[in-house]
């Protein structure tokens, strides 16, 4: 099982173009987060996948549970906690289309209780690969009980992938951001960049597998054995919410789909060619432009039939 972890949250996504935050009247409510939404994308695509994370105990907690559920995603290692609030994020529209996190709740969120005793040993090391991003990680005890999960994983031979996905909203310290984002590339075996984040970190070190997607320019990997870049797939782009997230699950469902019956999916990126990684990237990049032909994170997430069918 590929298990992500963190936050599961309400997107409200204001559809007036060029309107501020102040400004927007009028929102659309979406299910989000980059863990649910990898989740998500994972069970469509047909890889055993698994959602840990902690839900409040009020509707907004009950749709995210029910959803998990729909669509096929264990979730043995959520817990409902009381006297939290389920996070939100408020997106806005510039005036060209595109998507802008303006702001997120941050008092008594759910997904910020998650501790040591919410990712059992048991479970961890049994895994085939862990995921996580950078908003989890802001405060104990979340921030501890997923890097600890995270070595447990790396330590048992699972695939451990981060995502930072930042949100400099969240990080008005930039040293902390910058010291939190090290302690978790010390955990990783695989780590996805977009662009704003490659020049935030610069060049890692040897020993990851490093994915960095370029939007409309592709995407490409480094990797112990070389480089390789695609071309992004021609898709008539509707929405851009969440199409990084499709394309990790798109990667980590192609790795899955490349293992071997003798071997971890730990071993794949570092034993894959250059034909192999092409493939992957090929993929993973069509689901992410898949995503984008639809509006809506979750609700564009492909299924393994609608993938094939645009890249066979």
């Amino acid at each position: 099982m590929i298990l992500t972890a963190g936050e599961a949250l309400i997107d409200w996504v204001s559809r007036e173009r060029g309107a501020t935050l102040a400004a927007a009247r009028h929102f659309e409510r979406a299910p989000g987060g980059a863990p649910l939404n990898v989740a998500v994308g994972l069970a469509r695509l047909g890889v055993r996948a698994g959602f840990a994370g902690c839900l409040a105990e009020d509707p907004f907690g009950d749709a995210l549970a029910a959803l998990l559920a729909a669509e096929g995603v264990d979730a043995s290692l959520v817990r409902r906690v009381m006297g939290c609030q389920t996070r939100m994020a408020y997106v806005t529209t510039r005036a060209d289309g595109d998507r802008e996190l303006a702001a997120f709740s941050r008092v008594a969120c759910a997904d910020a209780a998650i501790a040591p005793s919410d990712l059992p040993v048991a479970t961890l090391d049994h895994l085939d690969a862990f995921y996580f991003g950078s908003l989890i990680l802001q405060g104990a005890p979340a921030r501890g009980a997923v890097l600890e999960a995270a070595a447990r994983v790396r330590a048992a031979g699972g695939l451990v992938m981060f995502d930072p996905n930042v949100r400099l909203v969240l990080w008005p310290d930039r040293q902390k951001l910058l010291r939190v984002l090290e302690a978790a590339l010390t955990v990783a075996t695989v780590v996805k960049l977009g662009e704003d984040e490659l020049a935030l970190l610069g060049t890692l070190g040897p020993g990851i597998t490093v994915l960095t997607t370029h939007g409309a320019q592709g995407a490409e990997v480094r990797w112990a054995g070389g480089q390789v870049r695609v071309a992004a797939p021609a898709v008539d782009v509707v929405d851009t919410t969440g199409a990084g997230d499709g394309f990790v699950a798109g990667v980590l469902a192609e790795l899955t789909a490349l293992k071997r019956a003798d071997e971890r999916l730990a071993a794949v990126p570092d034993r894959l060619d250059a034909a192999g990684w092409t493939r992957v990237l090929t993929r993973a990049s069509a689901v992410g432009g898949l995503v984008c032909t639809r509006t809506g994170a979750i609700a564009a997430l492909p299924t393994r039939a609608e993938l094939d069918a645009f890249s066979p």
